[in-house]
C-alpha cells in the first residue's frame, strides 16, 4: 500500500505505541499529520494536521501515546495532543544546532523524570522532562560530530555518530557510559534485538555489539550496500530488514550465516527509515521522495517461504536417479555422479575414489525435507559423505572447518592417486640423538685444516717487513746519485732548503726535514738500521775468540 503527499517530500514517520492503524508522518514543509490506516480499502483517515515554521526532523509517541513529541530544523521541540492535534508546549531553542534526532526513555525512570532524549548536528545529547519548567534535565558532549540516530537499551542510551563511535550513556548518573573505538565510516541507523545490536555503516557494513558491551566490536555484515545502511529493524531473531537512502530496494539480511537473501519490495527515492507498527503486523517505509509504502509483514513472510522452496526444488536431485535403480533396500550412487565431484570424471575410478555412497530408501522421499550438517539449509535432496555419512548441501559445507578431517583426506587420497605418490611414514626407529652426541656431529663438521679457512680481512696491516725494503732502496739512490739530483728530487718532495747544499747547517737542516717526514714507523726502521750500521762499523759484533791454525 502506497500513500502519496502531492510531490512534498515526506521527513519522517511514527507510529503509535498502542494503536497499529495510527500514524504520525512529518513533512519538509513543516507540516504534520496524523490519520487512521485501512489497509483493506487502502486508505489513510486523515484526523488533524499541524505545522511547524521549518522543517521536521523527527517525531516519536508518548509512552501512553497521548503526545506526539516533534522535532524542527528550526531547533524546536514540541509537544502535541495525539487527540485534538494542539501544540501542548513548545522549547523554542531546544539545541544550539538543529536538532537530527529522537528517542523515548523508559518508562520505568519516570521517576527520574526523564522521558525523551534528542541529539543535534554538533553532536550534543539532552535529557528531557516535560512536567518542569526548565525542561532540559542533562546535556552530554562527549561526541564530535552529528548524532544520527538515539535508541534506548534497558537504562542507558545508544547514540551512533558521524564521528564513527557509538555512545552508551547512563543518563541516571548522568555521565558517559562508554564509548567505542572508531570505525571505519560513519555510523548512521541503531537496531537492538535481544542480545546483540546493530549499527548500520556508510560503508555498507553492519557493526555487530554484545548488549551492554559496546567498548569493542562483536562483528562486521556485510549487506553489499555500497552506499552506506540507513534504515535497520529486525523482523525475528537473526534476520534483518535493510535498505540504504539511495538504493530502491528493500532486502532481508539474514545473520549466522551471514546471507542477503531477496528483496522484499521497492521503496521509490530510496529507504531512509523503516518502522514497524506496535503489533509487528505492518512495516513502514519512507523515502526522500512524496510518498510512504506500507507493507504487509505476512506477505513478506509468505515471499521469504516461497523463495526458499523455489530454491530447494531447483537443485539437481541426485538421489532420484539413484533411486531408479533396482535395490531393495539400498540405492547406490557413484562419487562422479554428485555434482560437487562432477569434475573427477572417469579418471580418478580407483578403489577409493569410486567409493559408492549408501543412502537409505527411506531418506530418498521426496516429501521429507532433510537439514545440512554444516549450515542451517534445508532442502528434499543433499549430498552425504562417504567417510562419516554426514549430509551437506554444496562444495563449501564440504570443505567447511568442520567437515575438514574428511575433506583433507580425501583430497590427500586424490592428489596422491593422480600423481603416482606412495604415502611417507615417518621412521620412528631412529631415536633422537643426545647433546653429546650432537655436538661430537658438529665437531666433526668443522673443517681442521687452517689453510681452509682463508685469510683473515686486511692480514697485511701488521706487516711492517715491507718498510726495510722502502729504506734499503732510499739509500742505495742516495748513494748512486749525486748532489744536483739529490736536491732536485728533495725539492720535488717539498723538504729541500734555499741554502747551498754543501752548507753543514743547512745539510743538518734538510735532513731533519726529511726525517719529519717519515712516518713513526718508518722512523723507528729507520733508527735500527742507523744503530745496526754505528755497530758494524765499530767492529763490535765481530768475536775476540780467534780461530786456532
Amino acid at each position: 500500500m502506497e500513500v502519496t503527499f502531492d510531490h512534498v517530500q515526506v521527513a519522517c514517520v511514527a507510529t503509535h505505541p498502542t494503536k497499529s492503524n495510527l500514524i504520525a508522518v512529518g513533512l519538509i514543509t513543516g507540516s504534520i499529520q496524523v490519520g487512521v490506516i485501512d489497509v483493506q480499502k487502502n486508505t489513510v483517515d486523515w484526523k488533524w494536521e499541524n505545522r511547524l515554521r521549518r522543517e521536521v526532523r523527527s517525531m516519536v509517541f508518548s509512552q501512553e501515546g497521548d503526545l506526539l513529541y516533534v522535532l524542527g530544523k528550526n531547533r524546536s521541540l514540541s509537544a502535541f495532543d495525539t487527540e485534538t492535534g494542539q501544540r501542548v508546549r513548545v522549547i523554542v531553542e531546544s539545541h544550539s544546532e538543529p536538532p537530527t534526532a529522537i528517542s523515548l526513555l523508559p518508562l520505568s525512570d519516570s521517576k527520574t523524570g526523564q522521558q525523551l532524549a534528542t541529539g543535534d548536528e554538533s553532536g550534543a545529547i539532552r535529557t528531557w522532562d516535560f512536567t518542569t519548567k526548565a525542561g532540559v534535565v542533562c546535556e552530554f558532549r562527549e561526541q564530535e560530530e552529528m548524532i544520527n540516530d538515539l535508541k534506548p537499551y534497558e537504562n542507558r542510551l545508544l547514540a551512533s555518530s558521524s564521528d564513527a563511535t557509538l555512545g552508551c550513556y547512563d543518563y541516571r548518573r548522568r555521565k558517559l557510559y562508554v564509548r567505542s573505538e572508531p570505525v571505519e565510516s560513519e555510523l548512521l541507523n541503531i537496531c537492538v534485538s535481544d542480545k546483540v545490536t546493530y549499527v548500520g555503516s556508510g560503508t555498507g557494513h553492519l557493526q555487530v555489539f554484545v548488549n551492554g558491551e559496546y567498548g569493542n566490536l562483536l562483528e562486521r555484515v556485510n549487506t553489499k550496500l555500497e552506499h552506506g545502511v540507513d534504515a535497520i529493524v529486525e523482523l525475528r531473531s537473526n534476520l534483518l530488514v535493510v535498505g540504504c537512502a539511495v538504493d530502491d530496494k528493500i532486502w532481508l539480511q539474514n545473520i549466522k550465516p551471514t546471507k542477503r537473501l531477496q528483496y522484499i519490495g521497492e521503496q521509490s527515492g530510496g529507504v531512509d527509515q523503516l518502522q514497524f507498527t506496535c503489533d509487528k503486523k505492518y512495516l513502514i517505509s519512507v523515502g526522500s521522495e512524496s510518498s510512504i509504502t506500507i507493507w504487509d509483514v505476512e506477505d513478506i513472510n509468505k515471499r521469504r517461504r516461497r523463495s526458499q522452496k523455489n530454491s530447494a526444488s531447483s537443485t539437481i536431485s541426485w538421489t532420484r536417479a539413484s533411486r531408479k535403480r533396482d535395490h531393495s533396500s539400498l540405492d547406490m550412487v557413484r562419487l562422479e555422479e554428485i555434482p560437487a565431484f562432477a569434475h573427477l570424471g572417469k579418471e580418478s575410478t580407483s578403489a577409493k575414489t569410486a567409493s559408492k555412497l549408501r543412502v537409505n530408501a527411506k531418506d530418498a522421499d521426496p516429501n521429507i525435507m532433510k537439514s545440512c550438517m554444516f549450515c542451517p539449509t534445508e532442502k528434499k535432496d543433499l549430498y552425504v559423505c562417504p567417510r562419516c555419512n554426514k549430509t551437506y548441501c554444496s562444495v563449501r559445507c564440504y570443505r567447511s572447518a568442520q567437515h575438514a578431517i574428511c575433506s583433507e583426506k580425501f583430497y590427500e587420497s586424490w592428489v596422491r592417486e593422480r600423481t603416482g605418490e606412495e604415502e611417507v611414514k615417518p621412521d620412528h626407529s631412529k631415536g633422537k640423538l643426545s647433546f653429546e652426541e650432537f655436538m661430537n656431529a658438529q665437531k666433526e663438521s668443522v673443517p681442521t685444516n687452517p689453510d681452509e679457512e682463508g685469510e683473515p680481512l686486511d692480514s697485511d696491516d701488521e706487516d711492517l717487513s715491507y718498510l726495510k725494503e722502502v729504506v734499503q732502496e732510499t739509500f742505495d739512490n742516495f748513494e748512486d746519485a749525486d748532489d744536483n739530483e739529490l736536491q732536485r728530487q728533495l725539492t720535488i718532495a717539498g723538504v729541500a732548503g734555499i741554502g747551498d747544499p754543501t752548507d753543514e747547517e743547512d745539510e743538518e737542516y734538510q735532513m731533519k726535514l726529511l726525517f719529519e717526514t717519515l712516518t713513526v714507523e718508518e722512523k723507528r726502521e729507520f733508527q735500527k738500521m742507523v744503530d745496526s750500521m754505528a755497530i758494524n762499523a765499530e767492529g763490535l759484533t765481530n768475536s775476540c775468540f780467534g780461530k786456532r791454525m
